[in-house]
């Protein structure tokens, strides 16, 4: 019935799928929850030749180790050095856990560029910087309109800035 219930989540769109975890069952618990996601990921991942997991903000999906062997951990930042800073956090959990992550990298959200001292946090880590995502009104508009991001145009700003991170990305995956 769980399955049934978690194919029915799975929303089917152009190139891509989509699954929505929801709320918890007890008051800040996702036990269940995870053990229900990681079960089903298990069972679906030979379907898909790339498995994308969207986290909420936060590090407790990595403490509960909702996905195994990740070949690319891409932390998603603002440009400030508190964001930089919990980038730190997350890529040292993931060395405390000692989870089988491949790699890992920064994406940096609603900006351009960083400052020199964000900067300086993740050069100092080692954590490198896969690319920025500018801000886009489009996005504003989407959300405002409870639209689909799956439906912005592909000539959107963040289309454009994602896709080009991606592709470099997997470019530097088969090297």
């Amino acid at each position: 019935y769980v399955e049934m219930q978690l194919e029915d989540c799975l929303a089917e769109g152009r190139d891509v799928d989509l699954i929505v975890m929801g709320r918890p069952e007890g008051q800040e618990c996702y036990c269940s929850a995870n053990q229900m996601l990681r079960t089903f990921m298990d069972r679906m991942i030979g379907s898909y030749p790339t498995v994308v997991v969207d986290n909420e903000a936060g590090m407790e999906h990595l403490s509960r180790r909702t996905t195994r062997d990740i070949d690319l951990l891409l932390v998603v930042s603002d440009a400030s050095l508190a964001g930089a800073r919990a980038s730190r956090r997350i890529a040292e959990l993931v060395g405390e856990l000692d989870l089988p992550v491949k790699r890992i990298a920064v994406v940096v959200d609603g900006a351009e560029e960083m400052a020199g001292p964000v900067a300086d946090i993740l050069d100092s880590d080692g954590l490198r910087l896969a690319g920025f995502v500018p801000h886009d009104p489009l996005i504003v508009e989407r959300e405002l309109a409870a639209g689909s991001l799956l439906d912005l145009p592909d000539d959107a700003p963040a289309v454009r800035a994602v896709e080009g991170l991606l592709t470099r990305e997997l470019e530097e995956e088969t090297r």
